[in-house]
């Protein structure tokens, strides 16, 4: 189910994304993309004191359905 929801938006953001940002999923124990648990990354923004950061992320799709915002688990993880 999750690969067909996201496969146009990945190929889109894989096209054309911001500067310095990322998203890409995880391999899974077997080397296979798993599309329900991302990597991520923000840059911090020029002239604040945030500038030259880089945050990590980790985005968990829930199994089932189409996601809302409110169902995803975002965490930090220790890099």
């Amino acid at each position: 189910m999750v690969p067909r929801i996201f496969s146009p938006s990945r190929k889109q953001w894989r096209k054309d994304h911001p500067f310095g940002f990322y998203a890409r999923p995880q391999k899974n124990a077997q080397g296979v993309l798993d599309l329900k648990i991302w990597e991520c990354g923000i840059p911090g923004k020029e002239k604040t004191i945030w500038e030259g950061g880089l945050f990590k992320l980790t985005v968990t799709f829930p199994d089932g359905a189409r996601p809302s915002f409110r169902d995803l688990v975002l965490y930090d993880k220790q890099y």
